[in-house]
């Protein structure tokens, strides 16, 4: 994907939400740091996995077995690192696997909290 599409696709909507499994996108800087194999670079650990499972089956099946997959590429990949190892199981079990959720929003301005500490 080049950058006048991912301009585009933020442009309707679309956004990014940091969390360990998802992947790393253009700049990667995790993969060295931790020393482990984090998937595709667009997709992370779930991306790998919905090439593993594939297309083929009940949308049932295909998400039982990526969830699955998620999980257990998870465990092995965060297992030196217990907070990093929530966030890729949070992908798995509360987001349900998801790759690119519906979702609604709207934007807010920045609480001075957070425009106070960073």
């Amino acid at each position: 994907m080049s950058w006048p599409q991912i301009l585009v696709m933020m442009s309707q909507g679309q956004f990014d939400i940091m969390i360990p499994g998802g992947g790393v996108g253009a700049f990667d800087g995790c993969t060295d740091l931790w020393g482990v194999d984090l998937g595709q670079r667009t997709g992370g650990l779930l991306f790998s996995c919905e090439i593993e499972v594939g297309y083929n089956g009940t949308e049932e099946e295909m998400y039982v077995q990526r969830k699955e997959c998620l999980t257990k590429r998870c465990n092995a990949t965060f297992a030196k690192y217990p907070e990093l190892l929530k966030g890729c199981l949070f992908l798995a079990d509360w987001m349900e696997a998801a790759g690119n959720p519906v979702h609604t929003y709207r934007e807010v301005d920045c609480p001075a909290e957070l425009k106070e500490k960073y």
